[in-house]
């Protein structure tokens, strides 16, 4: 039990120092890789993408970024940007420019500042927390006109965390993304590809029964944003195939499945393969119906009934917004 602000920061702390500055996953090397890339641009793409961009590149990068949202660390957001364009538009063209010369980025540039927004209404340990990143409205730029320097971007960032409003710790990143980070939807894009990849690899040279239901169309997963999920027969060497893929894919992304938040959910299955497939698995069954946002996963339509969880959710955050309008009018009306 952490009962003292202090302990709480530097639990908090030594947390983040171990997922983000512990040593990161050893690099397979391009042999074990190659099985699972298939290149999609052309060979005569590829200088664009390490080549400086232009003037007008830049400016459009920046104006394209949300006018709305969070400042960065130093208290500009991208519409301060925009409207001083005409006096700071050379010296930030030139800052960006620099960066793909040199390949340096400043560490001032790529410092974050971690938000911890809880996922559920009681947290009780930091894993019931999502970090949000506050980036530097400069960086977004950046991460905006480039696809050659990711590694500087992400092996060189620097993290302080909001602890109720105040800054604690200066953390050295060398692995991960940044939840906030521009640049980070696209990566985790390119890493899921990867997924995709070795699991059509595994199924196809292994042992694998699909799902009666996908057998038609041949699916074997589905991806929803950071979710994702597995179908196959229920048999011992079906699973055991999907449980190879994530394992082999765990070997050359470090990303492993959080057995916390996984289920596996079975049907007219006896008890003995119920308790095998749990045992290979090492996740807890689920309760059909399976359930999404709230929402069961079923065939027929939806009931109003079925629905309740996630309305339920969406009036509680609309009550929310609704109560800090109304603090923030109070308070713009005493002044």
């Amino acid at each position: 039990m952490l009962d003292t602000e202090i302990t709480i920061k530097s639990e908090t702390i030594n947390h983040y120092t171990i997922v983000l500055g512990s040593n990161p996953h050893p690099y397979p090397g391009i042999d074990h890789l190659s099985p699972f890339l298939q290149p999609v641009l052309p060979s005569y793409f590829h200088p664009s993408l390490f080549s400086i961009p232009s003037d007008d590149e830049i400016k459009q990068c920046m104006f394209s970024l949300n006018s709305d949202k969070a400042q960065g660390p130093d208290g500009f957001n991208a519409f301060f940007y925009k409207k001083a364009w005409p006096i700071i538009g050379q010296d930030v063209t030139r800052a960006i420019k620099q960066f793909f010369i040199n390949g340096e980025l400043l560490k001032e540039v790529n410092t974050s500042y971690i938000a911890l927004a809880p996922k559920i209404s009681n947290p009780t340990n930091l894993s019931d927390f999502r970090p949000i990143s506050y980036c530097f409205t400069l960086y977004k730029c950046f991460s905006h006109v480039f696809l050659g320097w990711i590694q500087t971007c992400v092996s060189t960032a620097f993290f302080s965390i909001l602890i109720n409003g105040e800054l604690c710790g200066h953390l050295r990143s060398i692995k991960g993304l940044r939840q906030g980070d521009p640049l980070s939807p696209f990566l985790f894009t390119i890493i899921m590809q990867g997924f995709s990849s070795i699991v059509g690899k595994f199924i196809t040279e292994m042992s694998f029964k699909h799902h009666w239901r996908y057998k038609e169309l041949g699916l074997s997963y589905l991806i929803f944003a950071d979710d994702l999920m597995l179908f196959s027969h229920a048999s011992l060497p079906s699973v055991q195939t999907l449980k190879s893929a994530i394992d082999m894919f765990y070997s050359l992304s470090d990303l492993q499945v959080n057995q916390s938040k996984s289920q596996v959910f079975l049907s007219g299955v006896s008890s003995q393969l119920e308790s095998d497939i749990l045992g290979l698995l090492g996740i807890e069954k689920g309760l059909l119906p399976v359930r999404y946002l709230g929402v069961p996963l079923i065939t027929k339509m939806l009931r109003a009934d079925d629905c309740k969880t996630l309305v339920d959710r969406i009036t509680s955050r609309i009550a929310h917004w609704t109560n800090k309008l109304i603090l923030l009018e109070d308070s713009s009306s005493l002044e």
